[in-house]
């Protein structure tokens, strides 16, 4: 009976959290890098650097939810990478603002697919 409820659980799990029919690009974070790649491609830093302070408070207010489904250096690292986007932008510094771009797109795939 025990073995019954655990498979029954086990199943009901996968099924919630494997069958995904969304995809990365869904995700508020890696649209709002994909916005802000664009920004700076026509140099609009007022609003790369509005986009980059959402991106900021959505990390914040959803990090509880990327702790439960990564490990902890992927987290940290896209928060970090978050924050030196921040920097870059403040700075006007298109190569290095592109660079960070780039990893943030990484861990959120990293975050969801487990690359």
């Amino acid at each position: 009976m025990r073995v019954v409820k655990l498979f029954t659980i086990f199943t009901c799990v996968a099924i919630l959290f494997g069958c995904s029919s969304g995809t990365i690009e869904d995700k508020p974070i890696y649209q709002g890098a994909k916005d802000i790649k664009t920004f700076v491609k026509e140099d609009n830093w007022g609003k790369a650097k509005q986009k980059a302070k959402s991106i900021k408070k959505l990390y914040k207010d959803n990090k509880w939810k990327y702790q439960l489904i990564s490990d902890k250096t992927t987290y940290d690292n896209l928060e970090q990478q978050i924050e030196l986007l921040t920097v870059s932008l403040e700075e006007n510094d298109k190569t290095e603002a592109k660079l960070h771009l780039a990893l943030i797109e990484h861990y959120m795939k990293s975050l969801y697919y487990k690359e």
